[in-house]
């Protein structure tokens, strides 16, 4: 509607422009016919009194050239006579006197004595015509306007403004992602080619849209895929920690089950052997449930959680792998519990990956020392990993810290460390996916991972998830 209201007001403005053209053309053509009317009619009364006057000259003189022009002046009120003596300086052409127009007509009345005939006429009938022709300008103009204005309003709605609707609504549509409702307009002009233009676009962003989704869900895939086999390659390393720490449970079993088994043990042995043989039990089902639980691949799942748990518990999965290597991990057990919603079992694999990397970074053993504290956006590093992340003003941040006593990492390698696939491992030992994969899951749930390292001293990993739940 606005662009039709646009387009009639455009048009309204030509036609009154052009029609002030028109009228100042109309008034200066009517001057031109009146003055051309006029000068021809008094050229022609001046010739057909020329005659008269020079015998009423003849007859009586002055005085009845006086006389005669005054009879004629009055006998014909539309036009009015005067004579003038000839004055060697004067103009013979017509000239315009304030509300008339004036002619002037030499006469000779004999060889010593000329003179002039002023015909003049008011021109109240020039202004007359003027008015009359703005006048039939300005009805025609009126009517020009409203039935061209109507015409144009009716058309323009019908061909323009519901076609411009459809076409805004449809692009609404698209904006709230829609793309799957054609448009429909059956008009052959640049707007149905619009139309189609904008169909077109949709059914290609459609058909995009639904191929970014299936390399999503690809890509998504091969993320878990990744994951589960990084998980699966820990379980693989725990493999002989496991073996160790379910042999001294299942000797205890063996041996309390032989001396029962004897028949030489009194009835209260046997209830207290059963006991010992099903504490043993409960506690290599802990530690099954929990390589299981680490190993098992299930979706993302977004849920209340303590970290302090999952610490604790990730940390008493690899205690046995860390003591084959002698190495002990040290966990500085907090008093609060550290409530976040996350996914636990993804945040339990971020912890093993580093627990994991520490371990190996230290082949002559030594410590590796796990806190949790909580921080303020304030208190946050300034050189974090992702220079780009966007950190709050007045946040909550749970931390994370990993430190460990190996070799460090070197600065040029520091800068490399989460891209997928570097390692400075040697070949076997290690696939370079374990810092990107845990990175990626800390990125996921709004946080980011810190690393301090010093060469020949250790290094340290801090990890950052912000309190508040994201939306």
């Amino acid at each position: 509607m606005k662009l039709t209201a646009k387009i009639v007001s455009i048009y309204f403005i030509g036609i009154l422009v052009v029609s002030a053209i028109f009228a100042w053309i109309a008034i200066r053509w009517e001057e031109e016919a009146f003055y051309e009317q006029a000068s021809q009619r008094a050229a022609q009364m001046g010739n057909s009194l020329q005659d008269k006057i020079v015998l009423a000259w003849n007859e009586h003189g002055e005085e009845g050239v006086f006389r005669f022009i005054s009879q004629v002046s009055e006998a014909d009120q539309h036009w009015k006579l005067k004579w003038f003596w000839f004055q060697p300086n004067a103009s013979l052409n017509e000239r315009l006197t304030p509300k008339r127009f004036c002619h002037y007509h030499a006469i000779v009345l004999d060889a010593d004595r000329r003179g002039q005939l002023e015909i003049s006429q008011t021109l109240h009938q020039l202004e007359k015509n003027k008015r009359s022709a703005i006048h039939k300008i300005l009805l025609f103009s009126a009517a020009q306007v409203v039935v061209t204005g109507l015409i144009l309003a009716l058309f323009g709605i019908r061909y323009i403004g519901r076609p411009m609707r459809q076409i805004i609504e449809k692009t609404r549509a698209i904006g709230q992602g829609d793309l799957a409702s054609p448009l429909h307009l059956t008009s052959n002009d640049e707007l149905g080619e619009l139309a189609q233009k904008i169909n077109t676009m949709c059914s290609e962003l459609y058909a995009s849209q639904n191929q970014a989704q299936v390399e999503a869900a690809a890509r998504v895939e091969a993320v878990e895929q990744l994951r589960h086999a990084d998980r699966l390659r820990t379980v693989g390393r725990l493999a002989s920690g496991l073996a160790h720490e379910m042999g001294t449970p299942l000797n205890v079993v063996s041996g309390r089950a032989s001396l029962i088994h004897s028949g030489k043990l009194s009835d209260t042995e046997i209830i207290q052997s059963a006991k010992t043989i099903r504490k043993e039990a409960e506690r290599m089902t802990v530690i099954l449930r929990q390589l299981l639980d680490f190993a098992r691949r299930s979706p993302p799942q977004i849920k209340a959680t303590e970290l302090k748990k999952a610490v604790s518990s990730t940390i008493e999965l690899l205690a046995s792998l860390a003591e084959n290597n002698h190495v002990k991990l040290r966990f500085s057990d907090p008093k609060e519990a550290f409530p976040i919603s996350v996914d636990p079992e993804q945040f339990r694999q971020v912890v093993s990956n580093l627990l994991m990397n520490a371990v190996q970074s230290m082949p002559r053993g030594g410590e590796v020392t796990v806190a949790l504290i909580k921080k303020r956006s304030g208190a946050v590093p300034t050189q974090a990993w992702e220079l780009a992340r966007p950190v709050k003003v007045d946040t909550t941040y749970y931390c994370l810290t990993v430190s460990d006593q190996g070799s460090g990492i070197d600065q040029e390698n520091l800068e490399h460390i989460f891209e997928p696939f570097f390692t400075t491992k040697g070949v076997g030992e290690g696939t370079g996916l374990g810092l990107s994969i845990s990175y990626g899951i800390i990125k996921e749930h709004g946080g980011w991972i810190d690393v301090e390292s010093v060469p020949g001293e250790g290094t340290c990993f801090s990890v950052y998830i912000p309190v508040e739940d994201k939306s």
